[in-house]
């Protein structure tokens, strides 16, 4: 389920800096109101505007009179849109997947008559799928055509049809062959909503907003003209539709306009300990589904029709919708006016009142996470990006080298050293560093890939600390890059050091270090820390200086600990040991306690990634073999909702650790390192969860490898700080944006457009 993460353009940059100029002078902030995701208003207006820029059709091909961009361009413009609560409800459905429909299946007549229209903002579609008895199911719909002469007669009730009552058309699915498998003998017609015998009835939700409908056809004659696509092909077509439907910012971001409204107008302290954890928790969330939202179009321009994928950001993208408006409606004691003079309790009206419908729309999440489910089987721990020929290197290596009886082996004896050797014959724990210090080369995508493997497996050496950490600190400080294991002083909360410079030049370190990584089994500790004047008659060029360390463990006394996994975690106390002046150097600007906490906390989370799938594919294993009621447990849907979770988890962890790992290096204190961080930890606890409930009592046993990968779930996930204390990393980010800058710091970009 793991997704690579998907790198804007500048192409696309530019693009959306033009739509939030468009929208700052188009929709002022307090020149309208803003309306909730596709559920705002209509302005046909509005919509005509947005066409005349060439942003509707954005994806249609050029010779069709579409704009010819990709998917992805067009997901910039609507999540603009999104998050300015513009109203987009005229346009909506035909720009996002019934003009792409016309271009794929379309005869040339259809083209002709509607993609013009469609562009222009013009014409108006809604979607006629959802049935009365059918909902989710699509193919079990009863809506028939038979034949007539010259086309068919459609009979039959369609129901939560958005914008029937206010637009042109309507693309309905429905079944011209009853003698047919379930999904086969579908069709979709192209319906005018004014053809006699077209009904359309109001349906008014809870809050008193007319935005869906019941649609009833009686009669009505539709010509052959108006077949979109094959007779029969109906199914194909509309199981492709869906995966515009399901994996676009509409899915996500129907409460941005609520979240920018609170901060703007609520009195609520993104910094103070509970409003902080919580805002920072939903910014982060968002920020994460936004990027695997973003990797599903690209697959999308590549080709690719990833209906699974899709269907996760739906899952994932509704279900925060829901939490997000739980939490926001906390942070005011006003009752929820729908009156009010207070845009942001209207707001928080309006959300709390459909929030329910949010987990309905595109097919309800319960139906979807069994499509899910029975689409997967066993990934392994490789990653998308990086060296293939690397990852099949070391796959192949931690297969014999770290098999489970191996890890369990670890726990007694703190590492494995033959699988230390080998990694090292192969260069793997010195990836990412420069060749001529001893490195092995290579990107932060071939860090990502092999830190993943080596949690999938569980692999019981200090990969992360001796490349990532220690041996980068070594690289930056000028220092030389031992053979062996080496690892950090992490900074415990009752560490202390002290560095004293000596007259021969040499330093005298004192020092105290908690709950070191692989402290046992490393050659080096790598410090950073500040320089103490020794001699007050002789100045010292590196008094209160930051450097960096490199000392001997063997000088050390060690105090043996270890985390739940059974990971060395050490205390090392060192007294008055002596350092010569070829293992320390000055630390460069950048280089600060802070930043080696991010770095630490992304390699976690890129080893939280690879045991959250190893949790999952053991789940999808155990559920396909073990068998209650006659049947394998994995075919109870009780059973796919767990895994359909876990699966979402997983993908979501993976691609946001991707990305932070690309931009640990030159942006680490920003949201993609925090939100990521936030998201792996928030991953390791619910699939730890939710692969223990799937497997029952066996899953709890030693006996039994899942705990292998849960235990370190749990470890791995309080290592370099917390899920609360990085989600008020978030929060300080979010309170230092404003409300203006909330949206441009979760799209990493510049000015907010201008909103009401």
């Amino acid at each position: 389920m793991l997704l690579p993460p998907s790198t804007p353009t500048a192409a696309e940059d530019a693009l959306r800096r033009d739509v939030r100029a468009f929208l700052a002078e188009v929709l002022p902030r307090g020149s309208y109101r803003p309306g909730l995701g596709i559920a705002a208003s209509a302005d046909r207006e509005f919509s005509r505007k947005v066409g005349e820029r060439g942003w509707l059709g954005m994806s249609i091909p050029r010779h069709l009179g579409g704009g010819g961009r990709t998917a992805v361009e067009r997901y910039v413009v609507a999540e603009e849109l999104l998050a300015a609560g513009a109203p987009v409800m005229s346009h909506w459905v035909a720009d996002r997947q019934t003009g792409t429909a016309f271009a794929r299946y379309g005869t040339a007549d259809l083209q002709q008559r509607f993609l013009p229209g469609i562009v222009s903002g013009e014409i108006s579609f809604s979607l006629g799928f959802s049935e009365p008895d059918a909902g989710s199911d699509l193919a079990a719909v009863r809506t028939a055509a038979t034949r007539a002469d010259g086309g068919w007669l459609l009979n039959g009730v369609k129901v939560w049809t958005s914008g029937a009552h206010v637009n042109d058309y309507v693309s309905v699915l429905c079944r011209t062959d009853p003698t047919a498998e379930r999904h086969q003998g579908l069709t979709m017609l192209v319906v005018d909503l004014r053809s006699p015998g077209v009904v359309v009835r109001p349906i008014i939700l809870m809050d008193g907003s007319h935005h869906l409908n019941e649609v009833v056809f009686t009669d009505v004659f539709v010509g052959d003209e108006n077949v979109l696509g094959g007779v029969g092909m109906g199914w194909t077509q509309v199981t492709s539709e869906l995966a515009f439907e399901r994996a676009g910012p509409d899915r996500f971001l129907t409460v941005q306009p609520v979240l920018e409204a609170v901060l703007r107008e609520l009195d609520v302290d993104p910094l103070g300990a509970a409003d902080g954890a919580a805002l920072g928790g939903l910014v982060a969330r968002m920020w994460a589904i936004r990027q695997l939202s973003l990797s599903v179009n690209r697959l999308i321009d590549q080709g690719q029709e990833p209906a699974v994928h899709a269907a996760l950001v739906k899952d994932l993208g509704t279900s925060f919708e829901q939490e997000a408006v739980e939490v926001l409606s906390t942070l005011t004691d006003d009752d929820l006016d729908p009156s009010s003079p207070s845009s942001v309790i209207r707001l928080l009206a309006e959300a709390v009142t459909t929030a329910p419908s949010f987990t309905l729309r595109g097919g309800t999440n319960e139906v979807l996470r069994g499509l899910v489910a029975k689409s997967l089987r066993a990934e392994g721990g490789r990653s998308p990006i990086g060296e293939p020929l690397l990852q099949e290197s070391l796959e192949r290596l931690l297969s014999n080298e770290a098999t489970p009886s191996i890890v369990r082996q670890s726990e007694e004896e703190g590492w494995i050293p033959t699988l230390w050797s080998a990694l090292a014959a192969a260069g793997v724990p010195w990836v990412g560093l420069d060749a001529d210090i001893g490195g092995s080369g290579g990107s932060m995508d071939d860090v990502f890939a092999i830190l993943r493997m080596a949690g999938y497996a569980g692999a019981p050496v200090p990969i992360a600390e001796t490349a990532v950490l220690a041996g980068w600190m070594l690289q930056e400080a000028g220092l030389e890059l031992p053979g062996g294991p080496i690892t950090i002083a992490p900074g415990a909360k009752n560490d202390h050091v002290q560095a004293t410079r000596l007259v021969n030049g040499s330093l005298q370190l004192t020092g105290r270090f908690e709950r070191v990584p692989w402290g046992r089994v490393a050659e080096r500790l790598v410090v950073l820390c500040a320089v103490d004047r020794g001699n007050e008659d002789q100045p010292d060029d590196l008094e209160g200086e930051m450097i960096v360390i490199s000392v001997p463990i063997g000088l050390s006394t060690i105090e043996r600990g270890c985390n739940i996994a059974g990971e060395p975690r050490d205390t090392l106390t060192f007294d008055h040991v002596t350092v010569e002046v070829r293992e320390f150097g000055r630390a460069p600007v950048g280089l600060t306690a802070s930043v080696v906490s991010a770095r630490g906390a992304v390699c976690r989370a890129a080893l939280i990634s690879g045991a959250c799938q190893a949790a999952l594919d053991l789940s999808v294993a155990h559920t396909a073999e073990r068998r209650q009621f006659g049947q394998p447990i994995g075919r109870f849907q009780a059973v796919q909702q767990q895994l359909a979770r876990a699966a979402g988890e997983t993908a979501l962890a993976g691609t946001a650790a991707m990305v932070a790992m690309r931009s640990v290096a030159t942006d680490p204190h920003g949201l993609a390192v925090a939100a990521a961080t936030v998201a792996a930890r928030r991953a390791a606890r619910v699939v730890a969860a939710t692969a223990h409930q799937v497997h029952g009592a066996i899953g709890v046993t030693r006996e039994y490898d899942l705990q292998l990968h849960t235990r370190r779930l749990a470890s791995w996930s309080r290592d370099y700080g917390s899920e609360r204390a990085w989600s008020i990393r978030v929060a300080t980010l979010v309170a230092q944006a404003g409300a203006d800058g909330v949206w441009p710091l979760i799209t990493g970009t510049g000015p907010a457009a201008s909103t009401a």
